[in-house]
């Protein structure tokens, strides 16, 4: 699921075309990526996803997993604090 999100692109008559969503940063867009898969980072960082390290097509999704969707959760978090400790402690 997260590959599809992540490469997936936005108009399917253009299928090569690079996803213009990861160019364009928004506070929608790391609200859903932390919707769809804040559990999943957390599973990884637990080590539940350790064995996935095993072979390219099981470990080829814990790249964006590892390096691109802590930003969007660090971005959420920052945003958070600017609306006071409440709106953090609101977000699972």
């Amino acid at each position: 699921m997260l590959l599809d999100f992540w490469f997936t692109p936005e108009r399917a008559a253009e299928p090569d075309r690079i996803r213009d969503t990861w160019f364009q940063a928004t506070a929608e867009l790391d609200a859903a990526l932390g919707d769809h898969f804040r559990a999943d980072y957390d599973h990884t960082a637990a080590g539940v996803y350790e064995p996935w390290r095993d072979a390219p097509q099981t470990c080829m999704p814990l790249i964006p997993l590892l390096d691109q969707l802590p930003r969007a959760f660090i971005l959420l978090f920052a945003a958070g604090l600017r609306h006071g400790p409440s709106s953090v402690g609101n977000r699972q």
